[in-house]
């Protein structure tokens, strides 16, 4: 069936295969184009998702953490850098593949380049 709670944010993947969707209910996933949701259920409870790449997610987490998977949510690593007020994430992976993570807050926009280990204020 459809979405089981109102969804506080929704990331898909590059192609477009899989939909994840942070909700009060936990994390859900979607193969189908959203017709059908299923629980991630090795996920943390997520505030907001993105996509890195085909495999890679990563969010935070309603404690305030940064979570990653790299295997399209099956499995996380979570507990990792601290951000309070997130409004927004952006994943994405460069050249040499190495992940960087966007978060906006309210005070500014902070960056990760250590597999979210840490985060630290975006320089311009």
């Amino acid at each position: 069936g459809g979405l089981s709670a109102e969804p506080r944010s929704l990331a898909s993947a590059p192609d477009g295969s899989t939909v994840v969707a942070t909700t009060d209910n936990g994390v859900l996933s979607s193969t189908d184009g959203g017709k059908t949701w299923s629980p991630l259920a090795s996920a943390r409870p997520l505030l907001l998702a993105a996509w890195a790449d085909s495999k890679t997610i990563v969010g935070v987490t309603t404690q305030g953490s940064l979570a990653i998977s790299a295997d399209g949510g099956q499995t996380w690593k979570a507990d990792l850098a601290t951000v309070t007020s997130a409004q927004a994430i952006a994943a994405s992976r460069d050249k040499a593949g190495v992940l960087e993570v966007l978060v906006v807050t309210d005070t500014g926009v902070l960056q990760s380049r250590d597999d979210g280990a840490t985060l630290s204020a975006l320089k311009s």
